[in-house]
C-alpha cells in the first residue's frame, strides 16, 4: 500500500520529546537504595517504554515486606517532593522547531505516552508545549498499556483520521511494536543506552528534526 500523504504525527513523549528515562533511572534507583534495596542499572533498563503501573508492580516485587502499590507510591512522591522533574532542562533541542512547523504546515499533532497524566502535563507546561498539540493521550485511560496498541487507534480515532494517515515517532521497544500493530507509519528515535529493539519501525532518525524530510516525501511505502 502506498500513502502519498501523511496528516497527523504522534509523538511519544519519554525519550522522545524529552530524554527523560536516564533521570527517571537515578530518582528511582537512589530512592530504592534509600530503602536498602540494591538494583542494578540493568535491572531498571527492561522497564523503559512500560506504564507506571507496570512498573510499580515491578518495584513492589522487589520490596521486603508487604505494601500496597498506592503505599509505594506515596513513599516515592515524599522522597522526592523538593526535588521535582525539571522537563525543561532535557527538552530535545528539535521539539520546539518541529512542532511550530508541523503547525505551520497544517499537520495535525498529538502525544500519546504511556506516563501519567500529571506527568505529560507537568511536562507541557514546563516546556510551553501545551499549545501545539491537537490531542494528548495518556496511558492511564487505557486497561493495556503499549504494546498493545489500543493507545494508538484511540489517537487516531481522536484526531479524526485513519492509522494509516498518522506518522508514530517512538524509541521504546513496546511503544514502536504499539505504533506498528496500529497501521501506523513508525519512525524510532535512535537510542543505544536501553537495549531496545526497533526492528518493527520503517525508519529510523537520530534526530526529531528529520521527521519534517520525512513528512516531505510525495510517497512513503507500508
Amino acid at each position: 500500500m502506498i500513502i502519498k500523504q501523511m496528516s497527523a504525527v504522534i509523538f511519544d513523549m519519554d525519550g522522545v520529546l524529552v530524554d527523560s528515562e536516564p533521570v527517571y533511572m537515578r530518582r528511582f534507583l537512589q530512592f530504592m537504595q534509600a530503602h536498602q534495596i540494591a538494583l542494578e542499572d540493568e535491572s531498571y533498563r527492561k522497564t523503559v517504554g512500560w506504564s507506571s503501573r507496570m512498573t510499580w508492580q515491578w518495584a513492589l516485587s522487589y520490596w521486603p515486606e508487604a505494601i500496597s502499590m498506592t503505599q509505594l507510591q506515596e513513599l516515592y512522591r515524599a522522597y522526592w517532593k523538593e526535588r521535582p522533574v525539571r522537563y525543561d532542562e532535557v527538552l530535545d533541542q528539535d521539539a520546539l522547531p518541529v512542532l511550530n512547523q508541523l503547525r505551520r504546515e497544517g499537520v495535525r499533532t498529538a502525544l500519546a505516552s504511556s506516563s501519567p497524566r500529571s506527568a505529560i502535563d507537568q511536562m507541557l507546561s514546563q516546556c510551553g508545549l501545551t499549545a501545539y498539540f491537537d490531542v494528548i493521550v495518556s496511558g492511564e485511560q487505557f486497561v493495556k498499556s503499549k504494546p498493545d496498541p489500543e493507545i494508538y487507534r484511540y489517537t487516531a480515532i481522536q484526531l479524526g483520521l485513519p492509522c494509516s494517515r498518522c506518522l508514530a515517532v517512538e524509541d521504546s521497544t513496546v511503544g514502536i511494536a504499539a505504533a506498528a500493530a496500529a497501521g501506523m507509519y513508525v519512525l524510532a528515535k535512535q537510542d543505544r543506552r536501553f537495549g531496545f529493539d526497533q526492528s518493527q519501525a520503517q525508519q529510523s532518525i537520530q534526530r526529531l528534526c528529520e521527521i519534517l524530510d520525512v513528512m516531505k516525501a510525495k510517497e512513503i511505502h507500508i
